[in-house]
């Protein structure tokens, strides 16, 4: 080894050879980490891409659904001005109040039905005790 230090210019080519791996080693492993980023990259706009379009289809959707409530609601109302119309001019008005009372839930019968057996209560009332009310 006396030879590389008593020459300089071999000493230098020596180093220079050396220093060409190094660089070489370097530039690879660097490439493969500064590569790879680039494909995360694009991997990561692909994504946001793909979202915003998916976020896009979305609002549409909504857009729809709300024009559509909003039909309905309109569609609605028209019937019930027509209904409501219709039965000022051809009901008489006492006779609708009438029926209105007679059908609301307060004038209906309440059920008499037991809720753990599911007989009426008057035909539990007929069941000897120790009978069963399940058919055979």
């Amino acid at each position: 080894m006396e030879f590389l230090t008593e020459d300089p210019v071999i000493l230098g080519a020596v180093a220079a050879v050396f220093g060409l791996l190094v660089g070489m080693v370097l530039t690879g492993l660097v490439g493969r980490l500064y590569g790879g980023s680039a494909q995360s990259e694009r991997h990561a706009k692909k994504a946001e891409q793909a979202l915003e379009s998916y976020k896009a289809e979305v609002t549409a959707h909504f857009e729809k659904t709300a024009e559509l409530f909003g039909d309905l609601t309109e569609s609605y109302r028209a019937v019930y001005e027509h209904m409501a119309q219709s039965a000022q001019g051809l009901c008489d008005a006492e006779e609708v109040q009438q029926r209105l009372a007679a059908n609301s839930p307060q004038a209906l019968p309440r059920s008499t039905e037991n809720k753990s057996t599911g007989v009426p209560q008057a035909a539990a009332q007929k069941i000897p005790t120790g009978a069963s009310n399940k058919p055979r």
